[in-house]
């Protein structure tokens, strides 16, 4: 086992850490952390999160029960890597679990308890177009379909699932989510059966439009996000990223966002003029020129590397890259990152598994400021439209 030793008390952003009991995390890669407390127990240690009332008792109990998705999710997350690969031989695969300031920011936004939550664990398939798309779905939906009776070909069940591209978001939120449920015959792993991980499918263009969507709402405090649900963040932001996907949307042959202009020509013009109103263009253009990469070369070339916590420092625009050769080691670095770093809000974590160190600014360019994709596809969405080209999109 490894303690975590003694800290001064921290407070920030509701989240606070006086001393810290050792807490039940291993390195032993056979020995994943099992889940040690009552529902009752989580549920009631998820509300004093929510209420910015956490003990040290109640974070310890929460980070037991993110802790004990990994081995769910790891499961999970090589079915789809399997899927992905075979639908885009360049399928981006990456997993994550849920930072702890998200999982307080759900559980006030929403009215679920810690132990409903879907997403603690998450793993996502970030494929080059639509057709790609349709190709993992309708592997995801065969098998579904099927309903093996012998108990040592138990399936991870299909929990739910939304289609957010034929039925997009009014925000402009396209993407596919499947909630599964982890199944296992094994004895050693019936502990994890039940759990829930989240799997979204998204293309290239989707996935650069949402991180978009994340790096404005960091530097500007839109909170664009969760828009939907709390109806904050400037309504010329909300506006414009509606209108880009959707323009997006049409390139992708994709159903439209709800509310949009009904040629060509008239979304044009608004999303260019909120283009200019917003200046998204130099916005994100020059956090994208400010970001360096810090961190040892050692960690930054490790090529047997299973696993990485990304560090952005939002005041100094850097971004700082550890590497680790087992998921437990970098599991346990971004959890003491997160005690280190509970009072800076300026310091966003995350701790991620892809399977090259050069997928992580594909699949987390967010932490790297990086809207390159997003920014070429504005410009050639904001380019003049002949008049005798002008079509209905909606």
């Amino acid at each position: 086992m490894i303690p975590i030793g003694d800290a001064e008390r921290m407070s920030g952003a509701g989240i606070s850490f006086e001393s810290s009991p050792p807490r039940a995390y291993t390195l032993d890669p056979m020995q994943w952390t099992k889940p040690l407390y009552s529902k009752t127990r989580r549920t009631n240690a998820g509300l004093a999160l929510a209420r910015d009332q956490a003990t040290d008792e109640d974070l310890i109990v929460i980070d037991n029960w993110r802790s004990s998705h990994a081995p769910p999710l790891q499961s999970i997350k090589m079915l789809l890597k399997r899927r992905a690969k075979s639908a885009d031989a360049g399928a981006i695969v990456a997993q994550r679990l849920k930072r702890l300031p998200s999982i307080r920011a759900k559980l006030q936004r929403e009215t679920m308890r810690l132990p409903q939550m879907q997403d603690l664990g998450g793993c996502r398939a970030i494929v080059k177009d639509m057709a790609a798309v349709r190709k993992l779905v309708a592997k995801f939906d065969e098998s579904a379909k099927k309903d093996p009776k012998r108990e040592d070909l138990k399936r991870h069940k299909l929990f739910d699932s939304k289609d957010y591209i034929t039925d997009p978001k009014a925000d402009g939120y396209r993407s596919i989510h499947y909630i599964m449920e982890f199944q296992s015959a094994s004895e050693h792993l019936q502990c994890f059966v039940g759990h829930l991980i989240e799997v979204q499918i998204r293309t290239k263009l989707q996935h650069a439009w949402a991180t978009a969507v994340e790096i404005v709402d960091t530097f500007t405090g839109q909170s664009l996000k969760s828009s939907l649900k709390t109806n904050i963040g400037d309504a010329d932001w909300r506006r414009f990223f509606a209108l880009i996907s959707n323009v997006f949307a049409v390139e992708e042959t994709s159903p439209a966002i709800p509310g949009m202009p009904e040629s060509e020509l008239e979304l044009k013009r608004e999303l260019r003029s909120l283009a200019a109103k917003t200046d998204v263009e130099r916005v994100l253009a020059g956090l994208n020129a400010a970001v360096s990469l810090v961190g040892s070369q050692p960690a930054l070339q490790q090529k047997s590397a299973a696993s990485y916590v990304l560090k952005l420092n939002v005041k100094h625009r850097e971004v700082t890259v550890s590497a680790f050769r087992r998921q437990e080691d970098a599991q346990l670095q971004f959890f003491e990152d997160e005690r280190t770093y509970a009072a800076d809000p300026s310091i966003q974590l995350v701790q991620v598994s892809v399977e090259k160190m050069q997928a992580l600014r594909t699949a987390y360019p967010n932490y790297y400021l990086d809207t390159t994709m997003f920014l070429d596809a504005l410009r050639k969405a904001i380019a003049p439209v002949p008049r005798n080209k002008s079509k209905t999109v909606a």
